[in-house]
């Protein structure tokens, strides 16, 4: 399973929501089988990116959903597979 997402994320850049939570969940289970940890530098922050244009705004995956005008319709349960489609569409609109 690692070789292939390894393999699917190549060189590019990774997009989160609180990438920091994710990048070290991740690089923590890297390292356990002996893998290079993949770069912070990497890693596009949709919540930093988020805090910066909305300062103390609530900057949820949904509230940015909302502010944009991003269906939450499919949204019944927190999903990753859902979930990625709209972060997708989040970063879209914050950059």
């Amino acid at each position: 399973v690692c070789d292939a997402m390894l393999e699917f994320i190549g060189d590019s850049h990774i997009v989160a929501h609180n990438a920091s939570f994710d990048r070290t969940f991740l690089n923590w289970e890297l390292e356990n089988i002996g893998r290079e940890p993949i770069a912070e530098a990497r890693w596009i922050d949709t919540l930093a990116l988020a805090r910066t244009r909305f300062p103390g705004a609530h900057n949820s995956l949904d509230a940015l959903c909302k502010r944009f005008k991003i269906s939450l319709a499919e949204r019944d349960k927190h999903g990753a597979l859902i979930d990625a489609g709209l972060l997708a569409d989040v970063y879209v609109e914050l950059t």
